[in-house]
């Protein structure tokens, strides 16, 4: 083994994504690699001896000046990998590719599915909906590697962007054991009350699915509380359905909550309900397996690859709100299968989904690519010369 160095592009702030990536350049730097990190957005790390971070001069980094932002760090740092994720693979996989970085690797988390989903309430024309198609499929076949997050997203990723088999890898998501190192105390299921709902207020993630169920609950007498962590672009549109449907009186939006404390809203919830339209693999599920906190979810993409019905979780139809509340009315009361649904999905946390593992594997792959691609010299097209 031979040391390299990567760069890992990020969203900013605190999530599953974030501490995964995270994780993973803490396990570069203890190998002896050399890491540059460089964030879409805030950020509160800060440089050490092989940890360099830099940010995005732009939100979304689209733009000609995060482009050559990048190619300066490039020839700055002359990476062996460059690792993209969401927004991010855009300026990764050209520039990584016009600078002959030897390995441009992204990760696939989202499926097609989920992109239309949260296009529907403003569609978009269907040329332009093409182009974005064609641009993407572009974009990762400059790509030397892909990651899935998850069966569901590894089979979407070939099958819609045809994606060869050589090129792709399936790594499903890990997070470490966040809420045990935060000291978070996990209520016995006795203790817990009410509902939690933690995602993006967008349409792929069905918040007003969950908002139907408690409709058809409240008319059969039970009125559950649901507290919705997260924000988005239909904010004002599952408000407005909740007031709608009258269940205004059962809901709390809290908007944006910091990551640690969304493991303490588990920690006290009878339950965690993931209504999902489309999903590679759901952050969320693992992260309530983590709090002995069982989860209803709707049976899509990558879901039923971490949620195995009625042994550490309960999945559902999706798009059915009578399903969702037939299964909170009958899991809500019982606190006895409620604690044997909380303990298996504790187990299956920790022995398929806690990062250990999986990091160590992702480590020793990324170390596999760059040996085979050597040590030759980058050696950038004259275009970008003249972008110094």
């Amino acid at each position: 083994m031979r040391a390299g160095s990567f760069f890992i592009a990020s969203p900013g702030g605190s999530n599953g994504a974030v501490t995964q990536l995270k994780t993973l350049a803490d396990a570069l730097i203890a190998r002896g690699h050399r890491v540059v990190y460089i964030v879409q957005g805030n950020t509160s790390l800060t440089d050490s001896a092989h940890f360099k971070v830099y940010r995005f001069p732009s939100p979304r980094p689209t733009r000609p000046r995060d482009f050559i932002f990048l190619h300066r760090l490039v020839r700055q740092y002359r990476p062996d990998c460059m690792i993209g994720n969401f927004a991010t693979v855009n300026v990764m996989t050209l520039t990584g590719w016009l600078n002959g970085v030897p390995n441009r690797v992204n990760w696939y988390r989202t499926l097609s599915a989920a992109i239309d989903h949260d296009a529907a309430p403003k569609p978009r024309h269907p040329l332009l909906a093409r182009l974005l198609h064609l641009r993407k499929k572009g974009v990762y076949a400059l790509s030397t590697n892909l990651v899935a997050n998850s069966k569901a997203a590894y089979e979407d990723m070939l099958h819609v962007y045809q994606i060869p088999c050589r090129k792709a890898r399936l790594i499903y998501n890990a997070i470490p054991d966040v809420g045990m190192s935060l000291g978070i105390t996990p209520l016995p299921a006795a203790q817990r009350k009410g509902i939690i709902a933690i995602g993006r207020l967008e349409m792929t993630k069905g918040q007003d699915i969950l908002l139907r169920a408690l409709k058809i609950l409240r008319d059969r007498g039970l009125t559950p509380q649901v507290s919705f962590l997260g924000q988005g672009s239909q904010a004002a549109a599952w408000k407005a359905l909740a007031e709608q449907l009258g269940v205004q009186d059962q809901c709390r939006f809290l908007g944006y909550v910091a990551y640690q404390d969304v493991f303490q809203h588990m920690a006290q919830a009878a339950l965690c309900i993931s209504p999902s339209r489309s999903d590679a693999f759901g952050w969320v599920n693992i992260e309530a397996m983590s709090m002995f906190t069982p989860v209803i979810a709707s049976a899509v993409g990558g879901v039923p690859e971490v949620i195995c019905d009625g042994i550490d979780g309960f999945l559902v139809p999706s798009e059915n709100p009578e399903a969702l509340a037939d299964t909170i009315q009958r899991v809500l009361p019982d606190v006895r299968l409620r604690a044997q649904i909380g303990q298996q999905a504790r187990r299956r946390f920790l022995s398929t989904f806690e990062q250990t593992r999986n990091i160590e594997q992702q480590v020793l792959w990324f170390e596999s690519l760059i040996d085979r691609a050597g040590s030759s010299p980058v050696q950038p097209p004259s275009i970008m010369h003249r972008l110094r």
